[in-house]
């Protein structure tokens, strides 16, 4: 009987030192699943934000090609036909058919035209400037316009 006890503490002490001395506890397990959750919850954040970034980038890119389409149109007006047309003021250039959109994003374009001797040489010049304006997304205010500026003289 002797026998059977001691080895009997044997297995005892051999089961304390097999779990002093590998794996992890279930508290460094869950420690390590919650560092690895925060990482990835951050990684995510990430990626959502830089789609965010790549489609304002698209949208302005349109917004500038509309711009700079529109002032090529005004460009190639006669300027008498292009001041009887669009004396000083500011008007609502949005198109009624097809709806300007950039990329399924509503937008409005509009022409300001003044006469400025500070930006513009001569006083029978014209200050023109087209603006697309628009607002992304689930935000609540517009973006800052694309605008382009240009004079035109007789």
């Amino acid at each position: 009987m002797t026998i059977t006890s001691g080895s009997s503490k044997n297995t005892e002490s051999r089961l304390v030192k097999n779990l002093s001395s590998g794996g992890f506890t279930v508290i460094e397990t869950i420690i390590a699943i919650l560092v690895f959750a925060i990482a990835l919850l951050g990684g995510i954040a990430v990626y959502f934000n830089a789609a965010r970034i790549s489609t304002m980038a698209v949208h302005k890119k349109i917004a500038t090609e509309v711009v700079n389409a529109r002032m090529e149109e005004l460009r190639g007006m006669d300027y008498a036909a292009f001041s009887s047309t669009y004396p000083p003021g500011f008007y609502d250039d949005t198109p009624a058919s097809p709806t300007l959109t950039l990329k399924g994003i509503p937008a409005t374009r509009s022409i300001t035209v003044t006469y400025d001797t500070s930006k513009c040489p001569v006083s029978v010049h014209s200050l023109v400037k087209v603006s697309v304006t628009w607002t992304e997304a689930n935000q609540a205010s517009a973006r800052p316009p694309v605008s382009l500026e240009t004079c035109f003289a007789p």
